[in-house]
């Protein structure tokens, strides 16, 4: 018989490798032109929390000053971001999605969603049940 570390670590490991594999799944749907991870989810967390310095993006999306530095340089070379000043100081940089931005998100959005659609449809109405209840778990786990 199993102890509860080890129930809990094979369903870690199962839940680690099948949301990846999901996230991997759902980021073959798109071109190649389309932003990189790091790139994307910065571009979420300002859609999410509105303007941010550099310094808070980093913060929020764990990577470093120099990561941060380029990041911030190939978005706004793609038209997804710009900078402006904030008005309370000077020497602050506040970034924004462009519209652009938003727009590559929600298609991404869209395009997302078609293929969860799709697939969930699938699925027996009982397996989409189990799915419906675990999703505020799931949320629960990532802090939502």
């Amino acid at each position: 018989m199993r102890t509860a570390p080890e129930v809990g670590a094979n369903l870690a490991g199962q839940f680690r490798i099948s949301a990846l594999r999901l996230l991997r799944r759902l980021r073959s749907e798109h071109t190649p032109d389309t932003p990189s991870g790091v790139q994307f989810s910065a571009l979420v967390c300002l859609s999410r929390h509105g303007g941010l310095t550099p310094r808070e993006l980093g913060i929020r999306e764990e990577i470093q000053k120099s990561t941060v530095t380029k990041l911030i340089a190939a978005l706004e070379a793609d038209g997804l971001i710009s900078r402006r000043g904030d008005p309370r100081d000077r020497r602050r940089l506040i970034l924004e999605l462009t519209p652009a931005g938003t727009e590559l998100l929600a298609a991404r959005a869209t395009a997302n969603q078609g293929w969860l659609n799709a697939h969930l449809a699938q699925l027996a109405e009982e397996e989409r049940a189990i799915l419906g209840a675990a999703i505020p778990i799931i949320n629960k786990i990532v802090g939502d």
